[in-house]
């Protein structure tokens, strides 16, 4: 026997057909020596069934677990330990000698696990156990898919982040200088349209006296608005030449010294420096971003395949590993509780809840298919599908 490199549990099996005193000397020499094999072993014993003054031999009716009755040799404790070992509470038996087993109970045993209802229950809960470990390794790589688009998305995050401090900082140095270069010019502005809007208001008062004078002030009055217009055009040529347009009246002169201005400082030379750092800062995130699409992207498709990121770009599909992790842990909890309630069941009843499993399951087949095939082709029972062709309404699509 190899030694097992995990403990494993075993029963031990002891009997001795003849003990008319009663002492059990017998039975307990034999389970001393099982229990020092089970150590050597590497197995953990968890019961011993002693079958104790009985006899090899003597036979009588028994039915089977498959409903068969036959003549079988009868020891309680032997079908004890079946009951045990069918239940999967133990791995392995233990017996002093073969021939305590006897021919016919080995031959139980083998009926027991070669066909009928043993066989099919240690064949399913084999699967389920394939199945549940199956699930609970998706769930382990869909959590470290998940970590590694978490991981993705923090650096990501991270550069975003970086990027837009840069460009903050960017656009307030660009203002700075902005408000720097335009200061001094909006109080040029302001000085130069003042001045004008003096000469308009002296223009117009040199002509109301003008309008009002006698015959012997005339000439003067007349000088003084030749003066006065003069120097309005004098000025207003100054204001276009300088800010484009001169104010038109003394309310309105911070807002239009605020806007002449504004473009002249755009042409600054450390104005546009600074309109060029902000447009490279942009210029810039506007690269991470992209690569940061395609970064994501590429891993997507390392990690699902083109195809299902393709389709989870047109919508038909969400990318979710949380989701796919959470859905796999549940099924392998489900699929382990199937597990459980089958071994907590006796193995007839739980033969058969398999084999209406099974049953169902094939027949919910075989509706899939029957739908699938109406869906291909509705109009199979159609009568007027093969029918010749007459006149009046046809069926089309």
């Amino acid at each position: 026997m190899t030694r097992q490199t995990t403990p494993s549990r075993a029963v031990l099996y002891v009997r001795i057909s003849d003990d008319p005193e009663g002492s059990e000397k017998g039975v307990d020499r034999q389970e001393a020596d099982c229990r020092v094999f089970a150590e050597a072993q590497g197995y953990e014993v968890v019961e011993v069934f002693w079958e104790n003054d009985t006899s090899a031999f003597k036979q009588r009716t028994i039915t089977l677990p498959t409903g068969e009755k036959v003549r079988r040799v009868v020891r309680p404790r032997f079908r004890a330990m079946l009951g045990l070992l069918a239940r999967h509470g133990a791995e392995a038996m233990i017996a002093y000698d073969l021939d305590h087993a006897t021919a016919q109970a080995i031959e139980a045993v083998r009926g027991l696990t070669a066909d009928g209802p043993v066989k099919r229950v240690t064949d399913e809960l084999s699967r389920l156990g394939r199945e549940a470990e199956r699930a609970e390794l998706a769930a382990e790589r869909w959590e470290q898919i998940a970590n590694r688009l978490d991981a993705q998305r923090a650096t990501h995050r991270a550069e975003d982040d970086e990027s837009v401090a840069a460009l903050r900082k960017a656009e307030e140095a660009a203002e700075q200088i902005r408000a720097e270069v335009a200061q001094p010019l909006i109080v040029q502005a302001e000085h130069d349209g003042a001045a004008y809007l003096a000469a308009v208001e002296d223009e117009t008062a040199a002509s109301a006296r003008l309008s009002t004078v006698g015959r012997f002030g005339r000439r003067k009055a007349l000088t003084k608005h030749r003066s006065a217009t003069e120097q309005t055009q004098t000025l207003r040529a100054q204001v276009r030449e300088s800010w484009c347009e001169p104010p038109r009246t003394a309310e309105a002169l911070p807002a239009w010294a605020e806007q002449r201005t504004k473009r002249h400082a755009e042409h600054d030379p450390r104005v546009i420096d600074a309109a060029q750092h902000v447009e490279a800062a942009r210029a810039e995130r506007e690269t991470m971003r992209k690569r940061h699409e395609q970064e994501h992207l590429a891993l997507l498709v390392s990690e699902y395949g083109a195809e299902r990121v393709r389709l989870d770009h047109l919508g038909m599909r969400m990318t979710n590993p949380r989701r796919d992790a959470r859905d796999a842990r549940a099924k392998a909890a489900m699929t382990g509780a199937e597990a459980d309630e089958l071994r907590s069941l006796p193995i007839p009843e739980a033969a058969a809840r398999i084999e209406a499993k099974r049953a169902e399951q094939e027949q919910r087949k075989q509706q899939a298919a029957e739908r699938a095939r109406q869906l291909t082709d509705p109009f199979e029972h159609d009568p007027h599908r093969n029918a010749p062709r007459h006149e009046g309404p046809t069926r089309g699509l």
